[in-house]
C-alpha cells in the first residue's frame, strides 16, 4: 500500500484486529493490541472482546483469562459477551473450575449462552452434575 496522510485510529486497529481474529490469527491479535498504546491508542472493550474471542477460538484459554485480568487493571468494562468468549475459552483447557466462576462472578446476570458454555466444559471436565444445576438456576426442571 503506498504511503498515505491517514492515521490509525481506534476503529482501524479493531479492524485488524478482528481479521486477524476471523483467520485464526490469535497471536497477531495479540500483538496488535500491544501494538495500540505505543499509538497513544488505548484498546476499548470491543478490541479486548476480540482478541479474548480470538484467544478462545484457538484454545488459548490461559491468554484469554489474562486479557480480562488485563481488562481489569486497564479499567475497561469487561461485558458479558467477553466474559462468555472467556468461558468458552476455558472449555477448550477442560477448566470447568474457572469456567464456573467467570459464570458467577462475570458482569450482569449470567446468561443462557454462558450457561449452556459451561454446561459444554463441564461435560468436557467429566462433572456433568453442573449441568442439570445449572439448568435449574436458569429456571429449567432437571
Amino acid at each position: 500500500l503506498a504511503a498515505s496522510a491517514l492515521v490509525p485510529s481506534q476503529i482501524s486497529y479493531s479492524s485488524a484486529v478482528k481479521a486477524c481474529e476471523s483467520d485464526g490469527q490469535w497471536q497477531h491479535a495479540v500483538r496488535l493490541l500491544r501494538v495500540m498504546p505505543g499509538a497513544r491508542i488505548a484498546p476499548d472493550a470491543i478490541t479486548y472482546s476480540t482478541v479474548v474471542s480470538a484467544c478462545s477460538r484457538a484454545g488459548e484459554w490461559e491468554q484469554a483469562l489474562a486479557m480480562l485480568g488485563e481488562m481489569s487493571e486497564n479499567q475497561v468494562c469487561i461485558d458479558r459477551i467477553c466474559c462468555n468468549a472467556a468461558i468458552t475459552a476455558c472449555g477448550a483447557g477442560s477448566r470447568w473450575q474457572a469456567a464456573v466462576v467467570l459464570l458467577n462472578q462475570g458482569p450482569g446476570i449470567p446468561d443462557e449462552v454462558g450457561c449452556s458454555a459451561v454446561m459444554g466444559v463441564a461435560a468436557k471436565g467429566s462433572v456433568w452434575e453442573l449441568a442439570p444445576a445449572l439448568l435449574r438456576s436458569m429456571g429449567g426442571a432437571a
